[in-house]
């Protein structure tokens, strides 16, 4: 058990460790958002109450005074803590001013605004459902009716003075970051103290979610496209609440000493909102919509408070709400009388309802590192290779979750299994044996990563093993590699890859009767799903074991159906004659998809093609004098214009699939959008060459097909990180690890929240989010 907490607190502090290198990257380059509009509570409110006290009973303008305020501002401004929030930490990191409140704006307190660089709406005391609710209900200590709605009204009053012109707002809005909430938490709380049953309490989570969901979609109408919507903290570790429900059965509170019963409400009403926002996910498939775990993100300082700087239990508040005498329950933290700690750093609890600037921090993950993280360089490259700044700011909220899936102990996925072609093949042709002349199979190929070749098709490592590594997957094993005993067995924790070099959607008969030589392999996709389903008997001891393994794994779907069209095109088949057949590619593609499904995959992503317009190959077997038919940067642009076609088609098939199947998770992966900035400004990440091939025999783009990478006599180039492709056909390590990093943690698929997306870890036993 110790060594089991000692390795999670390891992994909580060195993920920490990573995201604040990666925030400190961030904040030395352009600005990430234009602005951020936040709504909320206490736990967001920058000063509204404190520009509307007249409005507001005594009990709600304590922040007013000190000591709130006391370590960073000095004087109190409105917020409920000692120093700033949550939201002040995101605005400073991403290179945003503080967020000005909107009351302070509305009534002409506050002069110096720029409407361009975000407002805040957050109120403390808000609730996500308006006052008029809780009254019905005999409950008359809802302080505030500054509702989610009644927000989201000022932002629309407000509106005009962001933008003039539909089209204008959502361009400012589509680049601007929205945080909606943290809201709900009021709702539970104000019946909560006045001791209405938990049962009664949880009757209100579907009207709160409503509420909040109502407002997202508002705000996507109007042009948003990055929301952050967090769920609440762990309200069992609250300090008021402890002190309300407090109790001598020692089986009500977990080992930290929080009250289970109230924890698991939470984790609850996380469940559901995270549930909801999946579903506008698929709705809205243009817009990142993103769950913040704070739950997770808190609930390791509560458990060991020591490994993060905290030296006060959590049956201490910093400023108490109740003084030494605990029945004077009116007298609370800004109260005359009332001091604080000396170091409020060393505490979690604030004032018993709200928490410390420190401990804020932390949630925000930006407390600068103590040491360089071991993967600084990595990280370094990943801000480089942002394809859209903004997108990667988005991304360190995302690590929030991700952090809280690993701080737990588990991958996002138990295990990987891929299909497709080259571009994905890790071994499968290699140790088919049935073809020994393969290139792939020879020197240089493999001589970055692996110093040998694997029957990878690159210098080194592919899209699908980078992929594998950040989803803590250790190996992506090929599966003719093990069935033909050459390869140790899977275990739970691996990938199996059923992908084949040459491999094509439609079967090879296809290709026979419509004259074109496909090559030495039938392993089309239809006989890869064969593979897997030969291999479910091995992977599956009973119907329930496999069901669990199924849920719990990350399908990967292609990149298959380049090769159906590169065939024909290789013979000069017209675009018209390739492009009759994208409809049944399509089909091919769609049809594994349904019946891995029907046997329990819950997780499925969907490459598309990588802009092949760009390959040294289709650049000397289509040469030609015509510019015309070449882009600003060198690609040809009907093959490219092809290759979008069928990208489109494609995303159609998997949004009907989706409205199909509602509970599954179905990705699109943007090979396509992630590898074109590449070539459109190679400079930027590293790379020096840019149509030419590393590995060749001369001619304009070092490709020529009667002397191709791995026969004797053609060389590589000395440093393939120089170069985006590396055979003519296929791409280097370099280029996949970035191609991988825009998939995993950018804006080019649904990856970007891959882990958090995962509704099946942890939601079915406990109702927990881990």
């Amino acid at each position: 058990m110790a060594s089991s907490r000692a390795s999670f607190l390891t992994v909580a502090l060195l993920l920490h460790l990573a995201v604040s290198s990666i925030f400190i990257s961030i904040a030395t380059s352009s600005r990430c958002y234009r602005a951020i509009y936040s709504f909320g509570d206490s736990l967001a409110d920058t000063g509204n109450a404190y520009y509307d006290t007249h409005t507001l009973p005594s009990s709600q303008t304590l922040a007013l005074n000190l000591p709130y305020g006391e370590t960073y501002f000095h004087h109190p401004t409105g917020r409920w803590s000692n120093g700033r929030l949550i939201v002040d930490f995101i605005a400073e990191k991403m290179g945003v001013p503080l967020l000005k409140p909107y009351l302070g704006i509305k009534n002409g307190k506050i002069k110096d605004w720029n409407p361009m660089e975000g407002v805040n709406f957050a109120v403390a005391g808000a609730t996500a459902l308006d006052s008029s609710f809780y009254l019905e209900k005999g409950m008359y200590n809802v302080a505030t009716n500054y509702s989610l709605r009644v927000q989201l009204d000022w932002f629309m009053d407000l509106l005009p003075s962001i933008c003039n012109s539909s089209s204008g707002c959502k361009e400012v809005l589509g680049s601007s970051l929205f945080l909606v909430g943290e809201i709900g938490g009021n709702d539970f709380n104000h019946p909560l103290y006045l001791n209405t049953s938990i049962q009664e309490v949880r009757t209100y989570v579907p009207l709160v979610i409503n509420e909040i969901s109502s407002a997202i979609n508002k705000l996507i109408n109007l042009g948003a496209q990055t929301l952050v919507v967090p769920g609440n903290l762990p309200l069992g570790c609250n300090f008021k609440y402890l002190t309300t429900y407090e109790t001598s059965d020692k089986s009500e509170y977990d080992e930290a000493g929080c009250l289970k019963w109230l924890n698991k409400f939470t984790r609850y009403y996380n469940k559901q909102l995270y549930a909801e926002l999946n579903r506008l996910q698929v709705l809205h498939p243009n817009t990142n919509i993103i769950y913040a775990d704070y739950y997770h993100a808190v609930l390791p300082l509560y458990q060991s408070p020591t490994q993060f700087g905290f030296t006060e239990s959590i049956s201490s508040a910093c400023c108490p709400l109740r003084v030494a005498n605990n029945s004077n329950n009116g007298v609370c933290c800004g109260n005359p009388g009332v001091i604080s700690c000396k170091d409020p750093s060393q505490y979690i609890s604030w004032d018993g309802l709200h928490l410390t600037e420190a401990a804020y921090k932390w949630i925000a993950k930006v407390q600068p590192p103590t040491k360089a993280p071991t993967n600084i360089d990595d990280t370094k490259v990943i801000v480089m290779a942002a394809f859209e700044e903004r997108s990667w700011c988005a991304l360190m909220v995302i690590l929030m979750t991700v952090v809280a899936e690993a701080v737990t102990g588990s991958a996002c996925y138990s295990s990987i299994f891929s299909f497709g072609d080259s571009i994905t093949d890790t071994g499968n042709l290699y140790f088919s044996h049935q073809t020994t002349d393969q290139h792939c199979f020879f020197p240089p190929y493999g001589k970055t990563h692996f110093r040998h070749p694997s029957g990878r098709c690159s210098d080194g490592r592919l899209i699908i093993d980078f992929i594998a590594e950040y989803l803590g997957i250790q190996s992506v094993k090929p599966y003719i590699g093990m069935k033909n005993g050459k390869l140790e067995d899977w275990s739970v924790g691996q990938a199996v890859n059923f992908a084949v070099i040459g491999a094509t959607a439609l079967d090879a008969t296809f290709f026979q009767d419509i004259g074109v030589q496909t090559g030495a392999t039938n392993y089309t996709l239809s006989v890869q799903f064969n593979w897997f389903n030969q291999f479910l008997s091995y992977l599956c001891t009973s119907s329930t074991s496999c069901e669990q393994i199924l849920r719990d794994s990350l399908f990967v779907v292609g990149e298959i159906g380049g090769n159906d069209f590169n065939f024909p095109f290789f013979v000069k088949r017209s675009i018209a004659e390739v492009k009759s057949y994208v409809p049944q590619i399509i089909h091919a593609i769609s049809s594994p998809i349904t019946e891995l499904i029907g046997l329990g995959a819950r997780t499925v992503m969907v490459p598309g093609v990588w802009p092949i317009g760009c390959s040294a190959m289709y650049l000397t077997l289509y040469e030609t004098q015509d510019e015309s038919q070449y882009d600003s940067t060198g690609c040809l642009k009907w093959v490219n214009d092809f290759t979008q076609y069928f990208n489109q088609k494609l995303q159609d098939e998997i949004q009907r699939l989706r409205g199909l199947y509602p509970h599954v998770n179905i990705f699109y992966a943007d090979y396509y959008n992630a590898a074109l900035p590449l070539f459109s400004d190679p400079t930027k990440f590293g790379f020096k060459k840019t149509l030419k091939a590393c590995c060749g025999n001369g001619g304009p783009y070092n490709y020529n097909s009667s002397a191709t990478c791995g026969e004797p006599g053609v060389l590589a180039c000395d440093d393939p990180s120089q170069y985006i492709v590396w055979d003519g056909i296929h791409l280097t390590e370099a280029t996949h690890k970035l191609i991988a990093q825009a998939l995993v943690k950018g804006p080019y698929s649904a990856l970007s929240s891959l882990c958090s997306m995962n509704a099946s870890v942890g939601y079915h036993d406990n109702l927990s989010i881990s």
